[in-house]
């Protein structure tokens, strides 16, 4: 199982859920690249960017237009903590890499976890579907989250890359982001409707 790491993990959840105080961010915000890719260099090939809570004025702003409406989905109908997001790129230059379209996800508990990876599961499922031979298509995977002194279980939504090259990727990613996000949105209302 893929480990990311986190400095600051514990604080930045307590601050997600306004436990404390929201404070101004130190040093450079992000910056975003000829490509589209928002993060502290603003270049193609920088995969550091600065990570706002909800609570942070800047959070939107801070979330690729790309998969921007997933985000906020995520976090408005699941309550879900993101720590991590990118809309997918092709490579704009030399040394610039092309990446997967994705959203992190940090549950507070088991029972959170297990909840969401149910109602994401359904989602994936359905969107999996009605999406077959297409170039992309989407998954959860489970993943370790570190930090200092710590590993949290967490998730995230993948829009994989199936088989073909990253031209046919670019061209079925965006009917396979608007299809999981209606299924996600179904999911919503269930939850709802079963609470």
């Amino acid at each position: 199982m893929k480990r990311n790491y986190f400095t600051g993990l514990l604080h930045f959840m307590r601050r997600w859920d306004g436990l404390t105080a929201s404070e101004a961010h130190a040093g450079r915000g992000n910056s975003i690249s000829r490509g589209g890719r928002i993060n502290i260099e603003g270049s193609e090939t920088c995969r550091t960017a600065r990570t706002y809570t909800r609570l942070d004025p800047e959070f939107a702003e801070a979330i690729e237009p790309g998969v921007r409406r997933l985000v906020l989905t995520l976090v408005e109908k699941f309550d879900c903590i993101t720590y991590s997001s990118c809309e997918g790129h092709p490579q704009m230059q030399a040394g610039g890499v092309p990446s997967l379209r994705h959203v992190g996800i940090i549950p507070r508990d088991a029972g959170e976890y297990d909840e969401l990876l149910h109602c994401f599961r359904r989602a994936v499922d359905a969107c999996r579907r009605l999406a077959a031979r297409r170039s992309a298509n989407v998954s959860v995977v489970e993943r370790i989250l570190s930090s200092e002194n710590i590993a949290l279980p967490c998730f995230e939504i993948l829009f994989e890359r199936e088989g073909a090259g990253w031209a046919a990727y670019f061209s079925h990613l965006e009917g396979v982001y608007e299809l999981f996000i209606e299924h996600l949105v179904e999911e919503a209302h269930a939850r709802v409707v079963q609470g």
